[in-house]
């Protein structure tokens, strides 16, 4: 798995820290919460962009594009 590329992982386990995904070779990378739909659970294929992080870290982010949340009328 490289850094600075798409990936289409699958999701192997659910941590407290978020969701571990694995290519097909099984080289796992962390999703963090904050990018872990409620929905998403062990076996589903999800597209993310693999980095590194400040602690050189392999990290996913998620491609997809959360609704921004509904603003109460003033």
């Amino acid at each position: 798995m490289k850094a600075g590329q798409n990936h289409t992982l699958t999701v192997t386990r659910i941590s407290d820290y978020g969701l571990y995904l694995a290519d097909q070779e099984g080289q796992e990378v962390l999703l963090p919460n904050r990018y872990v739909s409620l929905a998403d659970k062990v076996g589903d294929a999800v597209d993310v962009f693999v980095y590194h992080d400040s602690e050189d870290r392999l990290v996913a982010r998620a491609k997809r594009r959360w609704p921004a949340p509904a603003r109460p009328h003033s």
